[in-house]
């Protein structure tokens, strides 16, 4: 086990640098090899010769000091935060598939930079981890009122939202834009899921399953 790993994975011609610290503990051994298997099964849908993966242990910036917390800055760069080096690897696993979708998806149809691309683009991502890696994250399973999704609907093309309000925690609830959209995706891809789809479809051909 290491203290610092960097790798260049390449799949048919696509590259991810992953870069990957423990300031405490120590990094898997095998953690190059997992990184690389959730790679190859996005690789088909990633546009860019390269893309970038950071992923170290900072406590502070992960979720309840419990879960892997990311962050997907554009569409080649992407970063993950372990409360520790010691959380279930599963769960490392599920936090690595859905920044990598979204950086997947910057790289076709795009984040969104309204209300209801955020919801799409989270609610896939979320859904798309909770199929790959086996766990369910909580920021899925918030209750959500008629009424929250009627203002959703609402606001579906606002680029003004606020997107912490919406994502993280507000008087609506907790996490209600990842559920709302989690709720979109499993309709969506009932029969199965269908990553080209999922990384191309627009906010408001998904706009509809809100009204199920």
């Amino acid at each position: 086990m290491s203290k610092y790993l960097t790798k260049n994975i390449k799949i048919d011609n696509k590259i991810l640098v992953l870069t990957a610290i423990a300031y405490d503990g120590h990094i898997p051994v095998n953690f190059s090899e997992i990184v690389k298997n959730i790679f190859k099964d996005l690789v088909d849908v990633v546009r860019d010769d390269i893309q970038f993966l950071y992923i170290r242990d900072n406590n502070s910036y992960s979720i309840d000091n419990k879960y892997p917390g990311g962050n997907c800055f554009n569409r080649h760069e992407a970063m993950i935060a372990l409360p520790n080096w010691d959380v279930d690897i599963q769960l490392i696993e599920a936090a690595i598939y859905h920044e990598m979708h979204h950086m997947a998806r910057w790289q076709n149809i795009g984040y969104g930079d309204t209300l209801g691309g955020a919801i799409v683009s989270e609610g896939i991502a979320t859904y798309y981890e909770e199929l790959r890696s086996g766990w369910t994250p909580p920021w899925a399973e918030e209750t959500v009122s008629s009424k929250i999704i009627k203002e959703a609907l609402n606001n579906w093309d606002n680029t003004k939202y606020n997107h912490n309000e919406w994502f993280y925690e507000s008087a609506r609830g907790r996490w209600i834009g990842y559920s709302i959209g989690y709720k979109i995706a499993k309709e969506l891809y009932r029969l199965g899921f269908e990553l080209n789809d999922s990384v191309n479809i627009k906010p408001e051909d998904a706009k509809e399953l809100l009204n199920l």
